[in-house]
């Protein structure tokens, strides 16, 4: 995941967070110019993300869902997750399912574990992939792994040396999907 505050050309497979994150912890509003400035570079150099997360306003469902549809039409060029925050419910993004790829499941960690399996299952119903940002500890992964979430994001697990361990669960848990798909 590379936020669009600090952009730089990606070396594999990669997402672009919007920034809005890093605009919340430093105080500031959404920097739209940084962001249509990422867009405009892995447009012109063919760098394609896996997805990029609409716009959005961390912990503010109601203010989130009108960010998020100013950018729409970035649906037209890029897969774009649509960020649920506190408070949003499922019934509040179904007009978005049709020109969106995923959700990705932002909000604070009661209210993002408390909701995980409904956003997930939202998803898959509706045959969207399912993205959780900022999962901070093992145990937040294995919640993820075993609510079905596609993929999940964390610095903090990296910084504090847990890559193996990381790697270990996540094996577990393909060989486990594996088992599951075919009985």
């Amino acid at each position: 995941m590379i936020s669009a505050a600090d952009f730089r050309k990606p070396y594999s497979f990669y997402a672009i967070d919007n920034g809005a994150w890093t605009d919340f912890t430093h105080g500031e509003s959404f920097n739209h110019y940084r962001f249509i400035k990422v867009l405009n570079r892995i447009y012109t150099e063919k760098l394609k993300p896996d997805f990029i997360v609409l716009p959005d306003v961390v912990r503010n469902g109601k203010e989130s869902i009108k960010l998020s549809k100013k950018y729409l039409f970035i649906t037209d060029m890029f897969p774009c997750y649509l960020a649920v925050q506190n408070g949003m419910k499922p019934d509040d993004i179904k007009e978005f399912t049709d020109c969106i790829s995923g959700i990705f499941i932002g909000g604070d960690n009661i209210w993002k574990y408390r909701y995980l399996d409904e956003w997930i299952n939202f998803a898959h119903k509706h045959e969207l992939n399912c993205h959780v940002g900022k999962v901070g500890t093992l145990k937040d992964i294995m919640s993820c792994v075993n609510s079905g979430a596609d993929s999940a994001d964390s610095s903090n697990l990296i910084r504090n040396g847990f890559s193996e361990r990381i790697i270990e669960i996540l094996n577990t848990a393909h060989t486990h999907a594996k088992l599951v798909e075919r009985q």
